[in-house]
């Protein structure tokens, strides 16, 4: 019951992302960290080429969520549905889709994208129901009063491998491009305008999705209440930049005025309190059975029996700049909480509050590469 929110529309960020993951709350998971996969070595955070957590169960050694130092991004959730297809015994890690593309050379371009897609279309009955989502950030030096500065943009592909009843298929989109799924038609590339391609009328600039098949099913009603959320969220950080401009805020004289830098940081980790309070958005009533799930964003422990859970484990929240400041790459920034734990004199997992969850956060900041 995993649920990604996230937007590429935005002027001053090409991605904003919110997401929770909805797991067994006992799984063995390594926090979010620079690595490179390879646990026989030790691998410093100068030398990790990617920042994820990492799922350490007997069929794991992937990731949910992960992106590298030049903004190559991955997410996944799993498909839930009723007539279940009946997966290999020997079915292979989803999570180990995101590692091979988190880990695909960098200098070998379209060339290594197209073969990835290929060997993923090959083995797709392999795996249970995935959605993938898969990305680059590429930057282009732009001119702007005479100075000059990087520009980010990101790109966005999503892969399937069943269709909206749960039966075998494999299907791509480029959800930065026309498309006509309805994720890729909420989140039209920069630019563009806000009509959705059919009848005009305005649409949300945010997507996002959760563990539905494929983007031509009906939207969750947890995705459709996140995405009018995030809309929201987004509003107000607009609204607070249009009041410092208007304030004279963005430029600092030297005597006491904030500058800009920090107060452009000091924005987002406000944008970023209300997209973690988003991923704390439970329904009302609190969801009983699977169906109930579908519409709350928090999802609070579900007994599976023998002293197991599954529940809203982590919250993330990932903002990439769309333009460099003072010659430099875009800034892109990361923060990983805890949700729901189950510590081993609890007879059930407890939820982590906010407070607690930010002091003891996993946050990186990094400049493009």
């Amino acid at each position: 019951m995993c649920c990604i929110l996230l937007t590429l529309s935005h002027p001053d960020f090409s991605l904003v992302l919110a997401s929770n993951r909805d797991e067994v709350v006992a799984r063995p998971t390594k926090p979010s960290a620079w690595h490179s996969f390879d646990t026989s070595i030790s691998t410093s955070e100068e030398q990790g080429l990617v920042l994820s957590g990492v799922d350490f169960s007997p069929n794991g050694g992937g990731t949910w969520l992960g992106i590298t130092r030049s903004g190559r991004l991955a997410a996944l959730t799993n498909i839930s549905y009723d007539a279940q297809y009946e997966v290999p015994s020997s079915y292979k890690s989803r999570g180990a889709l995101l590692r091979r593309w988190l880990l695909l050379p960098e200098s070998e371009g379209n060339a290594a994208t197209e073969k990835f897609v290929k060997e993923v279309e090959n083995d797709a009955d392999q795996y249970p129901g995935f959605n993938l989502f898969y990305g680059t950030t590429t930057m282009k030096t732009v001119a702007e009063e005479g100075n000059g500065h990087s520009r980010a943009a990101t790109s966005l592909h999503h892969a399937c491998n069943r269709d909206s009843t749960g039966s075998r298929g494999f299907t791509v989109e480029d959800l930065s491009r026309d498309s006509t799924s309805s994720i890729a038609l909420a989140c039209p590339p920069p630019g563009d305008g806000e009509g959705d391609g059919t009848d005009g009328k305005p649409v949300s600039k945010s997507c996002g999705f959760s563990n539905e098949s494929g983007g031509k099913s009906p939207m969750w009603e947890k995705v459709r209440l996140g995405k009018k959320l995030l809309d929201e969220a987004l509003e107000r950080f607009d609204e607070a930049e249009r009041g410092a401009a208007t304030n004279g805020d963005r430029k600092s004289d030297g005597k006491g005025v904030m500058d800009e830098e920090e107060r452009l940081r000091r924005q987002e980790e406000i944008l970023a309190e209300d997209l973690f309070t988003i991923l704390r958005t439970p329904s009302d009533p609190l969801p009983e059975t699977n169906e109930d799930r579908k519409k709350s964003i928090l999802i609070p422990p579900l007994d599976l029996g023998r002293g197991s859970f599954f529940a809203t484990r982590t919250s993330t929240v990932l903002i990439v700049r769309r333009n460099g400041r003072g010659g430099e790459n875009p800034l892109a920034r990361w923060w990983e909480r805890d949700v729901y734990q189950q510590h081993d004199n609890e007879d059930m997992p407890s939820c982590l509050p906010s407070e607690e969850a930010k002091k003891t956060q996993r946050y990186y900041d990094w400049k493009l590469q």
